[in-house]
């Protein structure tokens, strides 16, 4: 994505009420196969909007990470446990230094059981993907309801949060499931503006 359109859209969604924090994709053409044409440094010099979370989709997130957590409008950043886990608990301890939260994020693919437990207790909110990462407009995948009700199992206290697919016809089934936050992209792209949702 470009930086004119993201400053646009991002701009829009903060005027809209009930929307506490606005999450920037971000994404190396590796780890997913779209890339951002932007850089932390030009993204954060323009950005006005105070409380964003920063998704990294990106295969070596220890590369940006500083320079994401440098900006005081950046309150929190998710990276994605098939690339951070080998180096989770020095992220994890980068991030919360910063005095940011850190989420991580598990692909559909990915079982909750794979998430080390120790590493899951420090992180402050717990993601799993809708949709398979990188593109927005994709169905919703139902395991994900699964997936949710036994991390909240596990972890009864974490926030789950929920990125993709998601809208009218399956939130409050996703809320039922264990979820406490979304992610609404697509759904909100779909009127003629974000004021129309």
């Amino acid at each position: 994505e470009d930086l004119r359109a993201t400053q646009r859209d991002m701009a829009a969604f903060a005027l809209l009420p009930d929307i506490q924090t606005l999450q920037i994709d971000i994404m190396d053409g590796i780890f997913v196969p779209r890339k951002t044409d932007f850089s932390a440094e030009e993204f954060l010099d323009v950005s006005s909007i105070a409380n964003i979370e920063v998704h990294l989709m990106v295969q070596h997130p220890q590369e940006s990470l500083s320079d994401w957590l440098a900006h005081p409008s950046v309150v929190r950043v998710f990276m994605h446990y098939e690339a951070a886990a080998h180096h989770l608990s020095e992220l994890i301890q980068q991030v919360h230094d910063a005095r940011k939260e850190i989420g991580i994020v598990l692909n559909p693919e990915t079982p909750a059981k794979d998430l080390d437990p120790s590493s899951a207790q420090e992180v402050d909110v717990i993601m799993c993907m809708g949709i398979h990462p990188g593109k927005q407009g994709q169905d919703f995948l139902p395991g994900t309801r699964e997936k949710l009700r036994e991390l909240q199992k596990t972890y009864p206290s974490k926030p789950l949060e929920v990125d993709g697919g998601v809208g009218i016809e399956n939130i409050v089934s996703l809320r039922d499931a264990g979820c406490t936050r979304v992610v609404l992209g697509s759904f909100l792209k779909e009127g003629a503006s974000p004021e129309d949702q």
